[in-house]
């Protein structure tokens, strides 16, 4: 199979914007091959300062609470810390403090060889739906003494889809049972994100 698909079915398709009248700008794939010029909008814009830590084990990261319309989730991530080398599950949970969370959508990130300073996104299976007007948390599975991650010390400049807080932080141990939140509106734990 061609590693390079230049044509489909005798078309051009390097810089076709449509195909049998169909917008494929943001279409990841045509008849299997991957386009790459698929766009997303990162959650997490910015992260700004922080202290670093890796003294805890379980899951940890941010609240968002949904605006007045639904997000469609493509990829999650991770925030790369120099000296990452580790995979890292990232989830997100509906009915974070309900006393029994359910993952609505789950990656594996390896940060080995991943460009610090930066988040290291994957794509979901299938694209998630968090509904308007609703609490999530966004979380990644953490072990002390392994790799590194940000404490809920730093900025978050989020775009206006959601709003962290009102706590900013959550954590969780022993993989059950309720979210704990900490710190304030703004911040978040690793951090995670998402593109949608």
């Amino acid at each position: 199979m061609a590693q390079n698909v230049k044509t489909v079915m005798g078309l051009a398709i390097a810089s076709v914007k449509t195909f049998t009248g169909l917008a494929i700008a943001n279409v990841k794939t045509i008849m299997g091959v991957d386009n790459t010029s698929a766009t997303y909008t990162p959650y997490i814009s910015s992260v700004s300062g922080g202290t670093l830590r890796n003294n805890f084990t379980g899951e940890v990261g941010f609240q968002i609470d949904v605006g007045a319309s639904s997000i469609t989730v493509q990829q999650l991530a991770r925030w790369v810390v120099s000296g990452n080398t580790g995979t890292h599950t990232v989830q997100i949970w509906s009915s974070p403090f309900s006393g029994s969370p359910v993952s609505v959508a789950s990656v594996s990130v390896s940060t080995s060889g991943a460009p610090s300073g930066q988040f290291k996104f994957v794509s979901l299976g299938t694209p998630v739906v968090l509904s308007a007007s609703t609490t999530y948390v966004v979380t990644s599975d953490e072990t002390s003494g392994g790799d590194q991650w940000i404490d809920n010390d730093s900025t978050l400049t989020v775009t206006g889809v959601g709003t962290i807080g009102p706590s900013g932080g959550v954590y969780r141990t022993g993989g059950a049972g309720s979210f704990f939140v900490f710190g304030s509106a703004g911040t978040g734990y690793v951090p995670t994100n998402f593109n949608y």
